[in-house]
């Protein structure tokens, strides 16, 4: 696997889905301390906060297109939607806020 894709949202959906019943118990307290309890490589804790923080990215890349898609060239809003549905929020990002005209 690319060094790149294993902290894609996708790959961490799956890793959530595959390891819920232990993300689940250690949200409610059942082995916080542990130290063989891990997810896609990390501790817990830490997979969740990376989890979190690509959802956020997400959520940030979708409304940011949204919102300058009418201020951008349509070959930037085209390549743009290419790099968000295929995991790439951050340089859905970077296109955005790079070729989006001052309002």
């Amino acid at each position: 696997m690319l060094p790149l894709t294993k902290y894609s949202l996708n790959n961490l959906s799956h890793q959530y889905s595959a390891n819920a019943e232990v993300i689940q118990s250690y949200l409610t307290g059942g082995n916080k301390h542990s130290s063989d309890s891990k997810v896609a490589g990390l501790a817990i804790s830490l997979f969740l906060l990376i989890f979190a923080i690509a959802i956020a990215i997400f959520i940030w890349s979708v409304y940011a297109l949204i919102k300058y898609a009418k201020y951008m060239p349509e070959w930037a809003v085209v390549l743009s939607a290419v790099f968000l549905f295929m995991g790439g929020s951050v340089f859905t990002l970077v296109l955005v806020y790079a070729t989006k005209n001052d309002m």
